[in-house]
């Protein structure tokens, strides 16, 4: 007869046997496998692999900058020289226009004569002597637009020998007086169109102070007129500075020294 299956003793067994393989199954601590070596020296690789690239980024970012600065400067400069051309051809065109379009006044050609020329003595010891004196002459405009305000022509004369040093400073100091009053002075003024003339004469009284007359052998006179034009309002001025020989004689011609015009 068969002996009978113990079934619970071999469950009994198998659940050992069970245990025993879930036991062997959790490795221990001292099983488990070692951290690579190399972990911690990847990380800082990395970290500075990125801060290379953020210097290399940084770097070329300062470069971008330099160059669009000097870019930018570079533009300003050539914009500021156009600017400044266009300027100065303007000034240019303005100035040609003006030069073209505006009144030009001298003294007509071998039109100016001394009518007299008269000392006076006023004490004998030592000599001083006032002179009277008077001209004639003929104005003309050569240029192409109106002459205003022209003023009178202002003599003056000097008993020396040699060419006066200050004559161009002290030429015009009356007559730019009147040309800046115009209409409040008694002055009369004249308006010369283009192309055309206008006689006029003038006196001059002055005082000539303590001088040696037997050992001048030439007189000067210096002449000056302003005037303006109708574009720019400017005022211009024309010196002459002549000489004759002493004593005055009527009959003689004077001679142009310097002439200047602006």
């Amino acid at each position: 007869m068969n002996s009978p299956i113990h079934y619970e003793d071999n469950t009994n067994d198998e659940r050992e046997d069970s245990q025993n393989k879930r036991v062997n199954a959790v490795p221990s601590e001292s099983d488990s496998p070692p951290a690579p070596a190399n972990k911690k020296y990847s990380g800082k690789k990395c970290r500075k692999c990125l801060d290379i690239a953020r210097f290399v980024v940084e770097t070329l970012a300062l470069i971008g900058l330099v160059v669009y600065a000097c870019l930018t400067y570079l533009m300003y400069c050539e914009t500021k020289k156009a600017a400044n051309a266009a300027k100065s051809a303007a000034d240019t065109a303005h100035d040609t226009l003006i030069a073209s379009q505006r009144p030009w006044v001298a003294i007509a050609h071998d039109s100016l004569r001394m009518d007299h020329m008269t000392l006076f003595p006023d004490r004998e010891n030592p000599p001083s002597y006032t002179l009277e004196s008077a001209a004639l002459m003929t104005l003309e405009n050569f240029g192409n637009g109106p002459a205003l305000r022209v003023t009178p022509p202002m003599i003056h004369i000097y008993l020396v020998q040699n060419t006066p040093p200050d004559w161009e400073q002290n030429a015009c100091t009356l007559v730019e007086a009147f040309s800046e009053k115009g209409d409040a002075t008694d002055v009369v003024t004249y308006y010369i169109m283009p192309r055309s003339t206008v006689p006029t004469q003038t006196q001059e009284t002055q005082g000539l102070g303590q001088i040696d007359t037997a050992n001048i052998h030439t007189y000067w006179v210096s002449v000056c007129f302003v005037y303006r034009d109708s574009l720019s309002k400017s005022v211009h001025h024309t010196k002459i500075l002549l000489y004759g020989g002493f004593p005055f004689d009527p009959k003689q011609r004077l001679n142009v020294r310097e002439a200047k015009v602006d």
